[in-house]
């Protein structure tokens, strides 16, 4: 016969176990059958006492250990997930839910891989879009990335399909209707511009590509040119790296006493370029030297960010320090 756990489980919005109520957002009640050695775990919203999760866990409730439907829902009772696993891995369709009630996602899975054809809905029930898993991609080469997925069929929000049979012009737009990016396709991969726009600037960054692998990108940060050849570049010192050198140079070496003859400093670099101390990945130093490396980064000219699919992104940095 099934066996109701004694405790009642309070956790926190990152899903831990506390002691303290005043920090739980959800409460777990768990059912255990000793016959094949499962959980039957509810979980709820604390605020409302509603349910928002059902599920069945083998031996120990832990992530891995899932098995079965799971039943996922918002606060208002709404349906918001639904997903089938085996062993810990999803498996079979998943299906996801706006809260109307209307489908957001139909995915298929094999041993927690995606698979198959993918369709994707606005929350007014009309379709947004249609892909299917390219079984031919292997990841070894991040310029095929979009080589992932091929986009079968593309719908606006206003029922208009723009890609058909893998051909066409997929166009995202902002709220006040200007274009956010607009990528060509050719036989279900990127063929020719993508193209991403500020929404009151114009273009921000327009890459190339062919048959899906990306062939060259250009970003237009205040009326300049950047040329990247990757879709990842790493940030970049003003005049290269030789500049950096020389500038580390300059700035470090006035501390009588050391520790270590080469340190690894990690630095971290915002979207806009300032770099700001992020840790000491190696080597002991003094206080001396923890300082000068502090002022090092304090004087640092503006950086060129790391560029990530077209767009300046935050980055981190290694410089190898020699005393």
């Amino acid at each position: 016969m099934p066996e109701f756990c004694d405790d009642t489980i309070f956790l926190d919005n990152n899903w831990t176990e506390t002691t303290n109520r005043e920090n739980a957002i959800y409460y777990r009640g768990t059912l255990f059958n000793p016959i094949d050695s499962t959980y039957l775990v509810h979980d709820y919203y604390l605020e409302n006492f509603s349910i928002q999760m059902t599920g069945h866990y083998h031996r120990v409730v832990t992530n891995g250990n899932q098995t079965g439907e799971f039943n996922y829902y918002y606060k208002n009772g709404k349906l918001r997930a639904k997903y089938t696993y085996v062993d810990g891995k999803f498996q079979g369709i998943s299906t996801r839910y706006y809260k109307n009630g209307s489908i957001q996602s139909i995915e298929k899975y094999t041993k927690g891989n995606l698979t198959d054809t993918l369709k994707y809905f606005y929350k007014s029930g009309e379709p947004h879009e249609i892909k299917y898993v390219n079984p031919k991609f292997t990841g070894e080469n991040f310029a095929e990335t979009e080589k992932q997925f091929m986009l079968i069929a593309y719908w606006d929000e206003e029922g208009n399909q723009q890609v058909k049979n893998g051909t066409g012009t997929k166009i995202e737009y902002y709220k006040d209707n200007k274009k956010r990016v607009s990528i060509e396709y050719a036989d279900g991969f990127p063929h020719g511009e993508w193209i991403q726009y500020k929404e009151k600037r114009g273009i921000i960054s327009k890459m190339i590509f062919k048959n899906g692998t990306f062939i060259s990108g250009m970003m237009y940060p205040k009326r300049k040119k950047d040329i990247f050849a990757s879709l990842y570049r790493e940030p970049r010192f003003p005049n290269g790296v030789k500049a950096i050198d020389d500038f580390v140079s300059k700035n470090v070496g006035k501390c009588k006493e050391t520790m270590n003859e080469e340190i690894l400093l990690m630095i971290n670099i915002t979207e806009t370029g300032e770099a700001s101390f992020d840790q000491i990945i190696s080597g002991e130093f003094s206080h001396c030297q923890y300082d000068e490396l502090t002022e090092l980064i304090q004087k640092m000219p503006r950086w060129i960010p790391a560029v990530r699919y077209g767009n300046y992104v935050e980055s981190t940095y290694v410089i190898r320090i020699n005393y």
